[in-house]
């Protein structure tokens, strides 16, 4: 019972405006924490806090703090964090930044509960959660891909908006993972393309191969509109080639101007 009543006075001094106060109050919440007993306690009057408030510009948001103080928790309140940020009782502004701290947290394990936020919050929202899952990085980015199998640009819009977040580290995987496979290769190039310069020396390539598939597929399928105007391509090149080759044949070589000069001189 004391200690639960330390809680509750260390969170009211989260919003002193003493200087020290705060920060020490953040420090003294987060050793408490780390009391198996006590986490719940403290998630309990944190969350609220987590709704954005309107503090003086010169002082540090209580929210901030709040933030600061699941933070500092560290990995030992990851259950905690993702059972609040799947709770739909909580306010957006509130799971999403419980979001956050797992993300810069950079613990893997909360990966696929961000990815499956990210796919399901509403459309205003899911900046927040492309942030929050691009914070893990490279470590990511084999299970955004996966994420991505079987969908396309639409529906698997936020998944690429994540890995170009994340930016160089994710370029190399989509190379190598994406071009593969016909599937996911269009996809790969839009990502690249929003990652922009880091991807620029891979692009070509993804081009060339998915301008290959479709080559291919057109010309599996003989009925296909366009593998007969391919087909009425490719034969008015030959014609034009060997009439271009017959007409070189019986016209004489015309010798460079300059041996004209060089017989002057």
């Amino acid at each position: 019972i004391p200690s639960v009543q330390a809680i509750r006075v260390l969170t009211r001094a989260l919003h002193s405006s003493f200087d020290g106060v705060p920060q020490g109050a953040v420090q003294a919440l987060a050793a408490l924490g780390r009391i198996p007993d006590l986490l719940p306690v403290i998630m309990q009057q944190l969350v609220p806090l987590l709704s954005p408030c309107d503090c003086q510009p010169t002082q540090k948001s209580v929210t901030n703090l709040a933030e600061e103080v699941l933070f500092e928790l560290g990995r030992s309140a990851l259950g905690e964090l993702v059972a609040g940020m799947n709770d739909r009782r909580l306010e957006p502004s509130q799971r999403y930044r419980l979001a956050r701290v797992i993300g810069q947290l950079g613990d893997e394990r909360a990966l696929g509960t961000l990815i499956e936020a990210m796919l399901h919050v509403d459309a205003h929202d899911v900046e927040d959660y492309v942030q929050a899952t691009a914070c893990l990085g490279d470590r990511a980015v084999p299970a955004l891909l996966a994420a991505l199998e079987g969908r396309d640009a639409t529906t698997g819009a936020a998944l690429m908006m994540a890995l170009a977040r994340i930016g160089s580290p994710a370029v190399e995987s989509l190379v190598d993972a994406l071009a593969e496979d016909s599937g996911l290769r269009e996809i790969a190039i839009c990502t690249l393309e929003q990652i922009g310069a880091p991807a620029v020396e891979p692009l070509p390539a993804l081009h060339r191969h998915a301008a290959t598939d479709r080559r291919a597929q057109r010309g599996t399928d003989r009925s296909h509109p366009g593998a007969r105007r391919g087909r009425r391509l490719r034969g008015r090149a030959r014609t034009a080639g060997q009439r271009a080759q017959r007409q070189r044949a019986v016209q004489p070589r015309r010798r460079h101007p300059g041996h004209l000069v060089g017989a002057g001189t």
